[in-house]
This record gives C-alpha cells, sequence and structure tokens, in this order.
C-alpha cells in the first residue's frame, strides 16, 4: 500500500478498530491455533479476513486485501517476519511474529514454530519433556508429528459383533 493509493487514507480510528478485533482474535490461545505469537502467512491471512468480514460495519469502509494489511503491519512494526531454515528445503519457511502485546525481547521458541506450522500436530517426546521442565536436558531437535485418520484396509477381517461372538 503507498501513499498514492487510496485505501492507505482509512482513517486511523477504522484501523484501531481493525487493529482491535483482530488482536481479540490472535490473543488468546485455542485448540485451533495453540500459540499467540507465531503465525503462518495463510493463517494470519484467514483471522485477518475474518476479523474485517465481522466488523465491516464499525469499519463503515472496505478494508485492503488481508495480503496488504498484513505489508503495513509489517511497515507499523507489529508484526516482524521470522525466517525458518529447515533442513532438506532450499527455501526457508516464513512465519509472522505478532507481537501486539508481547514483549519483542522475549525468546521465540522452537515449540511456538512448530505449533504455529501444524497447530494440530503433536510434538515429540523428548520436546515435551523440556517444554513442561520435566528435564534438565535440551532437547537437541524438535520433531511434531502429523496424525493421520486411520484408513481401512482393504483385506481386513471383520471381527463378530460381541452379541455374536457371546453366542457361539
Amino acid at each position: 500500500m503507498d501513499a498514492d493509493n487510496p485505501r492507505t487514507q482509512i482513517p486511523l480510528e477504522r484501523w484501531e478498530t481493525l487493529l482491535r478485533a483482530l488482536g481479540e482474535r490472535v490473543a488468546a490461545a485455542s485448540e485451533r491455533h495453540p500459540t499467540v505469537r507465531c503465525w503462518k502467512p495463510s493463517t494470519l491471512v484467514s483471522e485477518i479476513t475474518a476479523a474485517i468480514k465481522t466488523n465491516r460495519a464499525a469499519l463503515l469502509t472496505t478494508f485492503p486485501p488481508a495480503h496488504e494489511v498484513i505489508e503495513h503491519l509489517k511497515r507499523t512494526g507489529l508484526l516482524q517476519p521470522i525466517k525458518v531454515q529447515s533442513s532438506g528445503r532450499t527455501m526457508p519457511f516464513e512465519f509472522m511474529l505478532v507481537d501486539m502485546g508481547a514483549a519483542e525481547s522475549q525468546p521465540i521458541s522452537p515449540l511456538e514454530l512448530l505449533q504455529a506450522y501444524l497447530p494440530a500436530g503433536t510434538i515429540c517426546y523428548f520436546s515435551a519433556l523440556a517444554h513442561y521442565e520435566l528435564t534438565t536436558q535440551t532437547a537437541p531437535h524438535h520433531h511434531i508429528a502429523r496424525l493421520n485418520p486411520l484408513r481401512a484396509r482393504k483385506n481386513a477381517i471383520e471381527a463378530p459383533a460381541p452379541e455374536e461372538a457371546a453366542g457361539a
């Protein structure tokens, strides 16, 4: 959004309304999003879009698309991009650090990044021990598992129903 773009002329109080609504959406950890500071850009786009849609009447104007809002928030310092290099990947992952109320100097935990990357995932045993301070050892690396739903096997033999088994 450049200075010549009419969308940058949105009054400050409307930006504040959007930021308040966005803050309410991202301020508390949930099962769907267990970390509040680190976000994948695609997830943050969804949250910004939802905040705009649910507050359209209060905003009194058409807001720019979510990716432009993200660029504006980067320029104002409310979002900081975090590039994370993963082994086996040539391009780094990008996360967004949302520090609307947290101290900027607070370090980012690898578990926060993992939770942002795969919110429904399960962290590995050693990462969990370190996170809950149940060990004095530092986890050398962190993993997250994606739980896949069970699929029926083609050659599976069905077990008899409990009533049938008891009557036989």
